[in-house]
């Protein structure tokens, strides 16, 4: 590329592509960050580059409070809602069942 750029383009055109083209290619030679050549990190840039990203929403939870369960529970009344299926039903009452016969 150096050499195309040197014989091909007047100096004024030349000079602004040899200077990164010349740093790319010691670059490519010497540089090791890591210990690794330098291939790898053009390699791995080029693949973020063109590759597809999956954006992961990574929700925090407030840390729970007296005051918070006091509130979470006076806006319903302290009991579950019933919902659509039986099954569901019948397994909340079991649970709340054996809960109280072990105490």
């Amino acid at each position: 590329m150096v050499y195309l750029a040197y014989n091909y383009l007047p100096w004024y055109l030349s000079f602004p592509l040899i200077l990164p083209s010349a740093g790319f290619a010691v670059a490519l030679a010497f540089y090791r960050p890591n210990g690794k050549p330098f291939i790898y990190m053009v390699q791995a840039a080029i693949q973020y580059a063109l590759g597809s990203r999956l954006y992961l929403w990574k929700h925090v939870q407030k840390p729970m409070t007296p005051e918070n369960v006091v509130k979470e529970f006076s806006k319903d009344g302290g009991v579950p809602s019933l919902s659509d299926s039986k099954l569901k039903d019948l397994t909340w009452a079991l649970d709340i069942n054996q809960n109280v016969k072990r105490r």
